[in-house]
């Protein structure tokens, strides 16, 4: 009788265990708990801090390949700034040169309504001058 209490207390107390999160012994919980992935990511996290990361072989043998990484990234964003430039000064451009079409067409128009036969006489009259319309028709010099 005295090996089924025990054994009822055992299986008793690593239920309690279980539901409390103990698995045996706390000697043997502790030891679990230095080993959790938070340690280690921890462990990463101060390295990386303390700078022991760039001592290590792996950045020591490719610092030429890194190297020229960073530089075709600065050439990309510089290329990248100067596109856009140039795409705002093209924008700019193409306003002003329609601007300049549409000043171009006024103007035009303007100058075919001044030009007009009508308008050159009664402008004349207007202004006094002794000018008198040619009753002969043109003729080219062939």
């Amino acid at each position: 009788m005295g090996k089924t209490n025990e054994e009822e207390k055992s299986k008793l107390r690593l239920a309690i265990d279980f539901v409390r999160g103990k698995w045996g012994t706390n000697q043997e919980y502790d030891d679990r708990e230095e080993s959790t992935p938070k340690n280690v990511d921890l462990k990463k996290a101060k390295s990386i801090y303390k700078g022991e990361f760039l001592k290590s072989g792996l950045i020591k043998n490719n610092i030429g390949l890194i190297g020229l990484g960073a530089v075709l990234l600065f050439i990309y964003v510089g290329n990248r700034f100067f596109c856009e430039w140039q795409f705002r000064t093209l924008n700019e451009l193409d306003k002003k040169l329609k601007d300049a079409r549409y000043d171009c067409l006024t103007y035009k128009s303007e100058l075919m309504e001044i030009s007009r036969q009508s308008k050159v006489k009664e402008k004349v009259r207007q202004e006094g001058m002794p000018l008198k319309e040619s009753t002969v028709a043109p003729y080219s010099l062939d």
